[in-house]
């Protein structure tokens, strides 16, 4: 039913092209330039030094830099 409706969507360029290999999907630019969005995270001060917090917070990390992502 979803792939016969006539929508648009706007999404990341690689999250486009992936699901457009699955889906009868048409990949179009838009005419407009959206502004530059930037990712932090945040955590509580006492999970700081916590080994399983910053397990985590490497791992969101290496995610974002090895999926052609700008990590500062």
């Amino acid at each position: 039913m979803l792939l016969q409706l006539d929508a648009i969507f706007s999404a990341p360029r690689s999250f486009s092209r992936h699901y457009s290999a699955l889906l009868p999907l048409t990949i179009s630019d838009v005419p407009i330039q959206f502004p530059k969005i930037s990712y932090y995270l945040l955590w509580h001060e006492r999970q700081h030094r916590s080994p399983e917090f910053r397990w985590f917070r490497e791992l969101v990390i290496s995610v974002l830099r090895n999926d052609s992502h700008v990590v500062d």
